[in-house]
């Protein structure tokens, strides 16, 4: 994949992700959880926020190198994300799976 396709396909998971953080069924599986995962969870919303105002910003030029070198963990990561969002049942490994790609995406632009 080129650069650009990388960019647009993480700008297209953290969306996605965030879409699904907001929904009724995230809302009933974070009521299951502990309070510790329901500050976890918003902490992680709002470093989805970040992240996709940061590469929103970001100039494609100056994060392409980035990109292309987390290329297969930006993948394996959205590959996991994804299973992981399609079943909400164990809401703490699924906090841990986004903290996860969070990590990988803040390789791209900083987290503050």
């Amino acid at each position: 994949m080129d650069a650009a396709d990388i960019y647009s396909d993480l700008l297209a998971q953290l969306n996605e992700t965030l879409l699904c953080m907001t929904s009724p069924e995230w809302d009933a599986a974070s009521h299951r959880g502990s309070a510790g995962e329901r500050r976890r969870a918003l902490r992680q919303m709002l470093d989805i926020q970040q992240l996709r105002l940061a590469l929103g910003n970001a100039v494609l030029l100056g994060i392409m190198e980035k990109l292309k070198a987390n290329e297969a963990d930006l993948e394996n990561g959205r590959k996991h994300l994804r299973e992981a969002l399609t079943s909400l049942e164990q809401f703490g490994r699924v906090l841990d799976t986004i903290a996860s790609y969070i990590t990988i995406a803040g390789r791209i632009v900083p987290l503050l």
